[in-house]
């Protein structure tokens, strides 16, 4: 059995990082899934793997987002998190801190259970199941939105995706020329492109609206209440290119795209000014075909 362990206030990007992981290390094992989900009825990012058809090879999800009894709650987390920490006969996968580095080929002994618990934000962990794991997370688009059926209805769709809120808090935002000069870019290499743009900083829409200049060539995503994210999601995986920055977000729209998608990222000098990274970690986060741009376009 594979234990996977989805701490609270984990994005849905990180869901789909921390279960892509998962999913290779079942299929590789030939064993089954068992989710342990302890994001909360009252985080800020709500759970939504169970929103997506996985695949059988998943068994179980253990949940407590059910329990409202701040008290239950907590004790609840912490007998979980006791419990799963030692399991007996069970290897463990747990990545410290949290950095976009790819540690190699993770061999484990025989034992039949393997507990993980890390962010594992690399391709280079799941890659060769990416046909698989794309048939997974594209399973449940909600045609019937207006933002996805506008989205279906343009040939050179390309998603916007920009964080703000704690990516601003926390000093990680992109720097904001980079989204000029990769509209720039992109009008460059596709023809009469659209884009649909998703943030929910009103700043941000405007400074967008300026950078595109063409009403015509530009739509922003309007969704609320609780599918918010998820109609958002789903916006960003339908469209056919890609402008990323370094959120796990706007990486997996881009990621499950067709191959030949384009798909514009920060260059490495823009990247490590948000991110405070080192080198190494760059190639293991984006894709090699992937095209940067930033102050100068320079190869990752």
């Amino acid at each position: 059995m594979i234990y996977l362990y989805i701490p609270g206030h984990s994005g849905f990007g990180n869901q789909l990082f921390m279960y892509a992981k998962a999913y290779a290390e079942a299929r590789e094992r030939n064993e089954q899934i068992t989710i342990i989900n302890l994001t909360t009825y009252d985080d800020e990012h709500p759970f939504l793997l169970k929103k997506l058809e996985l695949d059988p090879i998943v068994c179980r999800m253990y949940k407590v987002d059910h329990i409202t009894s701040r008290p239950r709650l907590s004790l609840s987390c912490r007998t979980a998190d006791f419990l799963l920490r030692h399991i007996p006969s069970c290897d463990r996968l747990v990545e410290e801190g949290h950095a976009r580095k790819y540690s190699g080929d993770q061999s484990h002994s025989s034992k039949k259970n393997l507990y993980i618990e890390g962010y594992f934000e690399s391709w280079r962990y799941f890659d060769h199941y990416r046909e698989d794991i794309k048939r997974q997370f594209l399973s449940a688009v909600p045609e019937e939105h207006p933002a996805v059926k506008a989205v279906r209805s343009v040939e050179n769709s390309v998603a916007l995706h920009i964080r703000g809120g704690d990516f601003v808090r926390y000093g990680r935002a992109i720097e904001s020329d980079y989204y000029r000069r990769a509209i720039d870019r992109m009008r460059e290499l596709v023809d009469h492109p659209v884009f649909f743009l998703v943030t929910l900083e009103e700043a941000v829409r405007q400074q967008i609206r300026e950078y595109v200049g063409n009403d015509a060539e530009l739509r922003i995503v309007e969704a609320e209440g609780e599918e918010k994210d998820f109609v958002e999601w789903n916006v960003l995986c339908c469209c056919r290119h890609h402008i990323i920055a370094n959120s796990t977000y706007s990486w997996w729209g881009a990621y499950l795209s067709d191959p030949d998608a384009t798909v514009l990222i920060p260059d490495r000098a823009t990247y490590r000014a948000a991110e405070k990274a080192e080198d190494e970690e760059y190639s293991d986060y984006y894709k090699k075909e992937w095209i940067p741009v930033g102050s100068s376009d320079r190869e990752p």
